[in-house]
């Protein structure tokens, strides 16, 4: 460094024909189908929620869902309904898994 002066620093040489494109185009492929999977389920949640209004009613009114109201203060942790999303959402996802290993 002369006078101030900031060198670039060297790129590292990478050979012809070492397959990282391949990489990159099967990660953004995979990234790609993995939106889309996540698109298509917050839809059907969405007209799932559109048609039967009442679905989530249970959300926060199970034993275990803490609710603290005082004066201007409301606070409210869904403990045990929280317990029951990830129950659900691990065998869905166990499932989808599963599903797409056969297939």
């Amino acid at each position: 460094m002369r006078g101030g002066a900031l060198e670039p620093c060297p790129r590292p040489s990478v050979p012809e024909g070492s397959g990282d494109g391949v990489r990159l185009e099967g990660l953004n492929s995979l990234m790609a189908r993995t939106l889309i999977f996540v698109g298509l389920v917050i839809l059907a949640l969405g007209l799932v929620l559109l048609a039967f209004p009442k679905a989530l009613a249970w959300f926060g009114a199970l034993p275990g869902d803490l609710r603290y109201e005082r004066g201007g203060t409301r606070v409210f942790v869904p403990i045990t309904s929280m317990i029951v999303v990830s129950v659900l959402l691990t065998f869905l996802l166990n499932g989808v898994l599963w599903l797409l290993r056969r297939f």
